[in-house]
């Protein structure tokens, strides 16, 4: 497969195209709708949403968005989209990053049949009975009307129901009104005439809204649980995540189980019996992680806003990751930021379609081996889970900075309802400096042999008192362990922060190995 760069598809003012909920009407004209193939709409449908996903606000101001806009809708032959890309949009659907707000948008750019031909033209062609009690009972003629009705008719109802969204539950209440007095077949009958009704008064709006239904029918089915973790990894890359419900059954049971023990002694204990645990992301965890060994792609997520927000937002943004990696050649610190903002757009949009959603920090890492020979580290952050260099000697050096004081976070992706939000759906809140145009970290280290990177969140950290681990504790029980499995069950079990952990380790050289089959990469598909 081709892949494109991330990067290319960035403004060159802002990073990002502006979007609005403003339409911008008169896009396409509807001349010939009947004779337009099914997938030819199927596949303009998904490349608007495709398009949608560069985007986080719709500004039908801009003329380069209009522009862009009119390529898309005018078309008459769009292009299919690849097999990833196809996915990447149909689990959007299934997730809710794109609903009615798209619909509604993508809807309203076409011109109704009576913006072109006349309000006339669309009342002569309803000639079934059935046609023309639809349009009479939905405005002012009334059900036994039919013989009042005029062009003006098919205007009021056009201003009252502009789309087939606004309209269906109306007609199917009629329709079951219909059944119920007068019986199954006369019930038929209106059904076939909603039909031929909607086909007739909507034009292309009903093709495009028939185009959306099939779309979320198929994302409907995708398969929902996430790829399993499996007992092992290749070597040079170690996992280690535990939630913060099994912690608190954890450390109640230590507790009554040992009476009298020293601290010594219920600090061992208690990473003893957590490690047993070292691969537990229950239900209640808002953490997730990425991890692509082929594209040596590593990251944590950290969702906020409440248990199921908070790991519905970090699980969507380890999926967009994953679909991200799929479709594009990523491989600079810039490009793995734009994944960051892509994740952090999607939730928005997420919201904006209704779902209940929180926010989560982003911290994401590539290993690229450049043309000069080194071997780098790239690296993107936003909010305070966080990215390290543990070199040989123990010196752990934090490549990222904490967004926040202590366990309040200032930036993340996602909107909050009281906060200030970005074009990009990254959030800052800085009452100091006040607010900033880039807010996501990123930036690049080179790497030598022995060197280890650390991806974790803020359970293996801490951010406060007793519960904090310092710089050097983090050296220690990295550098002094054998493997990168190793490293991450030691930061895993000497956590003090009663939270979520969630921490990757990786070799910047790895030790020769095979990849284990049948895994090749991890991403939360939910």
């Amino acid at each position: 497969m081709q892949h494109e760069s991330l990067g290319q598809f960035s403004n060159a003012n802002t990073g990002w195209d502006n979007m609005s909920a403003v339409p911008f009407r008169g896009a396409e004209r509807a001349v010939g709708y009947e004779n337009l193939p099914d997938a030819n709409s199927r596949a303009k449908v998904l490349n608007f949403l495709k398009w949608r996903s560069m985007q986080v606000r719709m500004d039908s101001n801009d003329p380069q968005f209009k522009a862009s806009l009119r390529g898309i809708i005018a078309t008459d032959n769009p292009a299919e989209l690849d097999e990833a890309a196809e996915e990447e949009v149909l689990y959007d659907i299934r997730d809710g990053v794109y609903g009615i707000h798209e619909e509604r948008f993508l809807i309203s750019q076409i011109a109704p049949p009576n913006k072109q031909n006349g309000d006339n033209a669309v009342l002569n062609s309803l000639n079934d009975l059935h046609e023309r009690r639809f349009l009479a009972n939905f405005t002012r003629a009334g059900f036994y009307g039919v013989n009042d009705l005029t062009g003006n008719h098919i205007r009021e109802f056009m201003n009252r129901y502009p789309t087939p969204m606004d309209f269906i539950g109306m007609a199917q209440g009629l329709i079951q009104s219909i059944t119920k007095k007068n019986g199954a077949q006369k019930g038929a009958e209106y059904q076939t005439a909603a039909e031929t009704f909607m086909n007739k008064v909507y034009g292309k709006r009903y093709k495009y809204y028939k185009q959306f239904e099939e779309l979320k029918a198929e994302a409907s089915e995708l398969d929902d649980p996430y790829e399993a973790m499996g007992e092992k990894l290749p070597k040079g890359v170690g996992f280690a995540g535990v939630a913060k419900g099994t912690l608190r059954a954890i450390r109640d049971f230590v507790v009554r189980s040992n009476p009298g023990q020293t601290d010594i002694e219920f600090t061992q204990r208690l990473r003893n019996e957590t490690l047993k645990y070292r691969h537990e992301q229950e239900q209640d965890s808002q953490d997730s992680v990425f991890i692509d060994t082929d594209r040596r792609i590593y990251g944590v997520y950290d969702g906020a806003g409440g248990v199921a927000g908070g790991r519905e937002a970090s699980r969507l943004a380890s999926r967009v990751t994953g679909s991200l990696a799929e479709q594009y050649s990523l491989g600079d610190a810039r490009q793995l930021a734009n994944v960051l903002t892509m994740a952090g757009a999607k939730i928005v949009n997420a919201e904006q379609n209704g779902r209940q959603i929180g926010v989560t920090t982003g911290a994401l890492t590539q290993i690229v081996d450049k043309d000069d020979g080194v071997r780098y580290v790239a690296y993107a952050s936003a909010g305070d889970s966080r990215i390290y260099v543990v070199h040989p000697d123990g010196t752990a050096e934090q490549l990222t900075r904490d967004e926040g004081h202590e366990n309040v976070i200032e930036n993340y992706l996602g909107r909050g309802k009281t906060r200030e939000y970005d074009d990009a759906g990254i959030m800052r809140r800085d009452n100091r400096s006040g607010r900033e145009q880039n807010v996501t970290q990123y930036g690049e280290r080179s790497l030598v042999r022995g060197d280890r990177i650390v991806i974790c969140s803020d359970g293996i950290t801490g951010d406060k008192g007793t519960d904090l681990m310092s710089p050097e504790e983090v050296g220690y029980y990295v550098a002094g362990a054998e493997t990168a499995q190793a490293a991450s069950e030691n930061l895993l079990g000497y956590a003090r922060k009663l939270d979520d952990r969630s921490v990757i380790v990786v070799d910047a050289y790895p030790p020769e190995s095979s990849v284990v089959d049948g895994f090749l990469k991890r991403f939360f598909k939910k």
